[in-house]
């Protein structure tokens, strides 16, 4: 997995645990 898609799965997680 690269750099990038670890990074914007983060993101998602992060968007995830606001909603």
């Amino acid at each position: 997995m690269s750099l990038i898609e670890e990074q914007e799965k983060a993101l998602q997680a992060k968007l995830s645990s606001l909603d």
